[in-house]
């Protein structure tokens, strides 16, 4: 899913201490143990596999679409770290089973947590 949203991180030292926008990029990645006899963990065509993902990108785009992030996740220091944790929280909830969350700012930076760790990189 992708949402389009402004946030600022209030302490840290560079532009992004500004207000500014991202198109994220939002993927809840679901987890698989074994791959099928021609090497398929699941068809991408039958993702997001279960309702409870469905219900959870629904509400993510209603709450979070077109906001200013910080304000409205009450959070000064908006990262998407932060983000990916939040969304984490807030997922599992709903879905059942082991899971990620992928954060990707725009074309950029790339933020996956596991309820354990974040993950980072850079397309």
């Amino acid at each position: 899913m992708k949402i389009d949203s402004a946030h600022y991180i209030k302490d840290y030292e560079g532009k992004c201490k500004n207000l500014h926008g991202h198109t994220f990029k939002i993927v809840v990645l679901e987890k698989f143990n074994k791959l099928n006899k021609i090497n398929i963990a699941k068809d991408f065509g039958e993702l997001p596999s279960s309702q409870g993902v469905m219900e959870f990108m629904k509400e993510v785009v209603e709450k979070l679409d077109h906001k200013l992030l910080n304000e409205e996740l009450k959070e000064e220091n908006l990262t998407s770290e932060f983000l990916s944790r939040w969304l984490y929280e807030r997922a599992k909830k709903i879905i059942g089973g082991e899971f990620a969350i992928l954060v990707q700012e725009g074309d950029g930076g790339i933020c996956v947590y596991d309820g354990k760790s974040w993950w980072l990189g850079k397309v």
